[in-house]
C-alpha cells in the first residue's frame, strides 16, 4: 500500500468530514482504495466510498476518476465494487 489508515479531512457542501482511509493501493497509473469490513455486505453504504474517493484525490493531487475504491469483506471473503461516480458526481456539485 502506499497509505493506510490514511487521515483526511474534505469540506462538502460546507460541512467538514473527516476519517480515516483504510488502504490505498498504487496499481499502473490508478489508485485503489480500500475499506476493510468486518461484518456482512448487507449494509454497505457506497457513499462512503464516494467520499473516500474525492478525498484521495484531493490528497494525491489527481482526478478522482483516476481512484477506484472497494469495500473488502473479511468474513465472507469477497469483495464489492459500487459504481460510485453519480457519487462523486453529486459530492463536486454540493462544494
Amino acid at each position: 500500500p502506499v497509505a493506510v489508515e490514511q487521515p483526511f479531512s474534505i469540506g462538502l457542501g460546507g460541512i467538514p468530514v473527516t476519517g480515516y482511509i483504510d488502504a490505498i493501493f498504487q496499481v499502473n497509473d490508478r489508485y485503489l482504495v480500500v475499506d476493510w469490513k468486518t461484518g456482512t455486505s448487507a449494509h454497505l453504504d457506497p457513499m462512503q466510498l464516494a467520499i473516500y474517493r474525492l478525498a484521495w484525490s484531493r490528497i494525491a493531487h489527481v482526478n478522482w476518476q483516476e481512484v477506484d475504491t472497494c469495500f473488502v469483506m473479511l468474513a465472507e471473503g469477497i469483495e464489492v465494487t459500487p459504481d460510485t461516480d453519480s457519487l462523486v458526481q453529486r459530492l463536486l456539485e454540493q462544494s
